[in-house]
């Protein structure tokens, strides 16, 4: 068993149903905020890992905060389909909670992607056994996930939401989309979009990385990160690029992001546009290097999709990346996205697959250079804004109402 702090400090737990030591959005968001967590110094961070391979809590280390391993059980799984061993194993699973919150002096739990694996917290919340905090939070696709769910699940995710003491959105959009799924969890909602770290994120710059070992010398760059998934619209991007490429010879298209379902019908679409030659799709690339590239490109463009209640962002963190790396943006009007870039203010914002305004705006930032840098700089300013420090004392407020 890992060595509990000396000083017996209140814990804030973040609940998470895989491993926090591996690359995600979710990961890296609950990455920043333990650690001002750590350096508040009020209360000590601690990550509970829902992990079937444990049926009795382990103990370790990730990144300097202490993880606790063990079983996380759910009522019901595929959808309707009650699990008949949850009430069988509910005396086991109670003890074990309550062993977990009593030992480590767990004041706040804070579940994300909140499922029915917290069932239990809800439980000893609303049994009085539990009298900290319950606050889950919802990033994205967890909030499409909820709309969708079947009748009992539902029903019972429903229920477990009620004994939150606050239920965090990261973005205004994204919290509306929740109270599709239940409107009278509309008292208990509170947006706290995610932050960056513009210090941090340039301070992560691989400076023994050069771009140009992919990107030709000489060309004006267009860059966009993001996975290969249908909801990042990389063919909208890339139908508003051919046309762009004729307009200069010198253009250039860059496209970094994970492995994903789309990323072969994206080189057919390249190959298909005679774009050979005029577009890099890096795949899986270090995080390391996304600011060098930042550095390197003329104009950031995001161009993600967004159906309410079936895709979109949660609060795209690219953007404020490149506001911290000073670079002007371009974006689809995705969730979230004009909490973060207002229309010819800090950037250009354009309707989800208009691809002519898409070309249209990607143009005006590239012929209008004065603008653009007056745009990087005030999304810069803009970012500034949306420090770690600042999420977190926004989680420490809503333990402490």
């Amino acid at each position: 068993m890992a060595d509990r702090p000396a000083d017996g400090k209140p814990c804030f737990a973040f609940v998470i149903p895989w491993p926090i030591d591996t690359a995600g959005g979710v990961n890296h968001v609950i990455h920043h905020l333990a650690r001002e967590c750590k350096v508040d110094g009020k209360y000590e961070p601690l990550y509970l890992e829902s992990c079937w391979e444990y049926t009795k809590p382990v103990e370790d280390w990730v990144d300097g905060v202490r993880r606790i391993r063990f079983r996380m059980r759910a009522p019901v799984y595929e959808g309707n389909r009650w699990a008949p061993e949850y009430v069988a194993y509910l005396p086991g699973e109670i003890a074990t909670w309550r062993r977990v919150i009593r030992e480590n002096r767990i004041q706040a739990i804070n579940p994300y992607f909140p499922a029915l694996y917290q069932f239990t917290v809800a439980l000893l919340r609303a049994t009085g056994f539990f009298k900290g905090k319950f606050i889950p939070t919802f990033q994205g696709s967890d909030v499409r996930i909820a709309i969708t769910t079947a009748r009992i699940e539902g029903a019972l995710l429903s229920w477990m939401l009620h004994q939150a003491d606050a239920i965090v959105a990261c973005s205004r959009g994204l919290g509306d989309e929740l109270l599709a799924f239940d409107s009278s969890l509309a008292p208990k909602m509170t947006p706290i979009l995610n932050g960056v770290s513009v210090e941090d994120f340039l301070a992560r710059r691989d400076n023994g990385f050069d771009p140009a070992a992919v990107i030709p010398e000489g060309r004006r760059l267009i860059l966009n990160v993001a996975g290969y998934e249908y909801r990042k619209g990389h063919d909208l991007l890339l139908s508003a690029f051919a046309g762009l490429s004729k307009e200069w010879d010198n253009l250039h298209l860059a496209i970094v992001g994970a492995k994903g379902p789309e990323l072969e019908k994206t080189r057919a679409q390249v190959a298909e546009l005679g774009l050979n030659g005029r577009v890099s799709l890096l795949v899986n690339e270090p995080y390391n290097r996304i600011p060098a590239y930042m550095a390197r490109s003329d104009v950031f463009v995001l161009t993600s999709r967004w159906i309410k209640g079936k895709m979109g962002e949660g609060l795209p963190l690219a953007l404020l990346e490149a506001g911290a790396a000073g670079v002007p943006v371009v974006s689809t009007r995705s969730t979230g996205v004009e909490e973060i870039v207002t229309d010819g203010v800090n950037g250009r914002v354009v309707p989800v697959e208009d691809i002519p305004a898409l070309a249209s705006a990607i143009r005006d930032v590239l012929s209008r250079p004065v603008e653009a840098k007056r745009w990087a700089e005030e999304l810069r300013k803009r970012a500034a804004e949306f420090s770690w420090r600042s999420r977190w004392q926004l989680y420490r407020e809503i333990c402490e109402a």
